[in-house]
């Protein structure tokens, strides 16, 4: 099965309003060429600090692993897409967009210089 348009995969019933479908190079750019120096770690994998020509300041990381063509894939590329694009929490980081094709990625809200456990609990140092 090719890739197609998000909104034929996920239903027009499904589909995501408030989630932007970014361009691979865009994403490229913003994380000026995946950089080591923009690279922030995580715990699903290597994320990157990623500044979009139009301000958005945010986390890029890569979705899923393997090869996006596996049997499986991209079904649950989709499935996350559909699943992060509907959470609204404030204790969960917002999704902003992906980006479909052979190199799948996902923006998210980007937290300024406070791990999840300091925003979900305070920082007992200060």
């Amino acid at each position: 099965m090719g890739m197609g348009c998000l909104h034929q995969r996920l239903g027009r019933t499904r589909a995501l309003p408030f989630v932007r479908r970014f361009k691979p190079s865009e994403i490229e750019a913003a994380t000026s060429g995946f950089s080591t120096a923009l690279e922030t770690g995580g715990p699903r994998g290597t994320a990157y600090r990623a500044r979009f020509a139009d301000g958005l300041v945010a986390t890029v990381r890569r979705a899923g692993g393997g090869d996006p063509e596996q049997e499986g894939q991209e079904g649950a590329f989709y499935r996350e897409l559909q699943l992060l694009g509907r959470l609204n929490h404030r204790h969960v980081v917002r999704l902003r967009g992906f980006s479909e094709g052979h190199n799948r990625f996902l923006v998210f809200d980007q937290m300024e210089n406070r791990s999840l456990k300091e925003c979900l609990h305070g920082n007992k140092n200060s």
